[in-house]
């Protein structure tokens, strides 16, 4: 019984300092010109749509989601979209964008979709 709990405990362990380190580094050689994008109120039915621009401030290409290198010191953009077709009321989308260099970057959508919106002036 106690060599039982020796070799779950090593387990255990082991199991953890993998997850340690394997942790994903946040925005490691990655600019974003922004990170979030609200919307504010739009009307019911439209897609909320924006294009995050990425800049590769690293020394290597770097790849993403499309395996299009960005080489260093270039640009390339994600674009992010959500339909509020019978959708009403606030919505949150995030979007993970992961590199190949182990960089992770978290983006982020929101607005209020209304059948109510008053144009702005």
């Amino acid at each position: 019984m106690v060599m039982k709990k020796i070799i779950l405990s090593l387990i255990i362990s082991c199991l953890s300092i993998v997850g340690f380190s394997q942790t994903p580094t946040e925005d490691l050689g990655v600019q974003w010109e922004t990170k979030t994008k609200d919307f504010n109120t739009i009307k019911i039915g439209t897609v909320a749509e924006f294009t995050f621009k990425v800049k590769n401030v690293s020394k290597v290409p770097l790849f993403k989601y499309t395996l299009t290198p960005i080489k260093p010191g270039e640009s390339g953009s994600v674009t992010a979209s959500y339909s509020t077709e019978g959708r009403p009321g606030f919505f949150y989308k995030s979007i993970r964008v992961t590199f190949t260099n182990g960089t992770v970057s978290d983006l982020m959508i929101t607005g209020n979709a209304s059948y109510d919106v008053i144009p702005s002036k």
